[in-house]
């Protein structure tokens, strides 16, 4: 068979990034370091949540607090969706940290968002074989990211193949804990986290709209034949 991913187009991130120079701020923006996740979210991702609020509790207080922004987190209908984050953010005591918005958001304005974000998150749920659809996306906006999923899973190997991101697996223990925590006090602190570079020519070269367009045709052509 053929597995055929979700492709992004670099033409549409800097459309958004030229929309955000000629415009204010989404309100997303705040005086906080702020971390974004744009896209659904279910019960699969509790265990990254989990993890995820976790180390930033342990992160303890940094000198511009660290804040989590979900957005489009559901896909029912406009003031329907149900907060995935609220009742773990307030066991973890992180409510005045976390902010979700079940409401989708248009394409071009998430990737404003993630653009003007601090850092971005990339969450993988705990079956191992889910993808995101938005780590092209994600990557192509080069923003410092975090990326949480499982051991193994395709999200991790989706970074150790394009870079541009760190990742941290949610049921890595004690050190990957400690890693993250490290990092979100390190973006607390106005720091660059350090993390592999992007290989963008790769990401391109094989992740693009035009290049899964241009695998599409060929696998269609041949089904034609």
């Amino acid at each position: 068979g053929s597995v055929l991913d979700y492709g992004a187009s670099i033409h549409n991130c800097a459309s958004a990034r030229d929309r955000g120079a000629r415009s204010p701020r989404t309100p997303y923006h705040s005086p906080a370091c702020r971390l974004v996740y744009v896209g659904s979210l279910g019960p699969g991702f509790q265990p990254a949540l989990d993890f995820l609020f976790a180390a930033a509790v342990r992160a303890g207080a940094t000198p511009r607090a660290v804040e989590f922004h979900f957005l489009g987190t559901s896909y029912a209908a406009a003031g329907a969706g149900q907060a995935t984050t609220t009742e773990l953010a307030r066991r973890h005591g992180l409510a005045d940290r976390v902010h979700e918005q079940t409401q989708r958001l248009p394409y071009l304005d998430a990737l404003r968002v993630l653009d003007e974000a601090d850092a971005v998150l990339l969450l993988g749920s705990d079956a191992a074989g889910y993808a995101p659809s938005k780590i092209h996306p994600v990557l192509f906006a080069e923003r410092p990211t975090l990326a949480i999923g499982p051991s193994g899973s395709v999200l991790e190997q989706k970074v150790a193949e394009l870079g541009g991101a760190a990742f941290f697996p949610s049921d890595g223990g004690e050190e990957a804990s400690a890693a993250l925590s490290a990092m979100l006090r390190a973006l607390g602190t106005g720091t660059t986290p350090e993390m592999r570079p992007l290989e963008r020519e790769n990401l391109e070269a094989r992740h693009s709209a035009a290049a899964v367009a241009a695998r599409l045709d060929a696998l269609f052509r041949g089904l034609t034949r």
